[in-house]
């Protein structure tokens, strides 16, 4: 079994790389917006004591983080279920940033806590894998209850260039979101895309889908809504062209039931 210091130096070099890679290894699409995505494990035995500390101390660092400026937003989801899980990981945190140049105070906070996880974390969780994204398209509903919620995350791995993925998400994927949002069993969504320039054969995902239905009843009744919606959009042309063409865009990888991690009720 490696030692917390191994551990921590191991995990602090990763995210390190990842974070600040090479000029020749990865390429930042531009200065606008942008977010993190970081991946953990945990071994079979320490999975629930890594998510409780994920639900209590973790995000309330999260959260202070946040107040402090440090990040716009973030997300902290776990697997729903034992045996399904993100990408073969536990745990995913989405940070969001308002460029890439303000990261620089999470890069900071990495060379002590790498990937924002304390020595006692790392003795639970590691950081697995992190993406440098960019969302493409989102959408919400006017009213929100994230603690009612019910959340599904798509994962995807594009196959052609990324201009040609973000014409068909855009073109195929967010009318059917909005679609949803309009019959109320979605209350929000993101889509977001991988920087281009990293590793699409490690990564857990290059497309990422996070779902915010309104509640565990409208995921179970979400097929019926759906097909509404897609009988409703195969009157429009363009769209039905990107339907009939999805095949050759890209590989699902699977659809994980999540739950969100938030701030205690006081």
């Amino acid at each position: 079994m490696k030692s917390l210091t191994s551990l921590c130096f191991t995990a602090a070099i990763a995210i390190l790389l990842l974070v600040a890679p090479s000029a020749a290894d990865a390429q930042i699409k531009n200065s606008g917006p942008m977010s993190i995505i970081i991946a953990y494990k945990s071994p079979p035995e320490k999975r629930a004591a890594f998510r409780a500390h994920m639900e209590s101390t973790g995000v309330r660092q999260f959260e202070r983080w946040k107040k402090a400026g440090v990040f716009k937003d973030y997300q902290i989801f776990a697997a729903s279920f034992a045996g399904q899980r993100i990408g073969n990981l536990d745990i995913a945190v989405i940070l969001d940033f308002e460029s890439f140049a303000n990261t620089a105070r999470w890069k900071a906070i990495n060379k002590r806590m790498p990937a924002g996880l304390s020595p006692a974390a790392l003795a639970l969780g590691h950081p697995e894998h992190l993406t440098l994204v960019y969302a493409v398209g989102q959408g919400a509903a006017k009213v929100r209850d994230r603690a009612k919620a019910a959340y599904v995350l798509g994962l995807y791995e594009a196959v052609v260039d990324d201009a040609t993925y973000i014409q068909y998400a855009r073109g195929y994927v967010e009318p059917q979101m909005k679609g949803w949002l309009e019959e109320g069993v979605m209350s929000a969504y993101t889509m977001y895309i991988a920087q281009p320039g990293q590793n699409p054969t490690a990564a857990p995902f290059t497309f990422l889908l996070a779902m915010e239905y309104t509640d565990m009843a409208s995921v179970a009744n979400s097929d019926a809504i759906k097909e509404k919606v897609r009988e409703r959009l195969k009157l429009d042309p363009v769209w039905k062209a990107f339907s009939d063409d999805k095949g050759t865009k890209r590989k699902a990888k699977g659809f994980v039931l999540a739950d969100a991690i938030l701030i205690p009720a006081q």
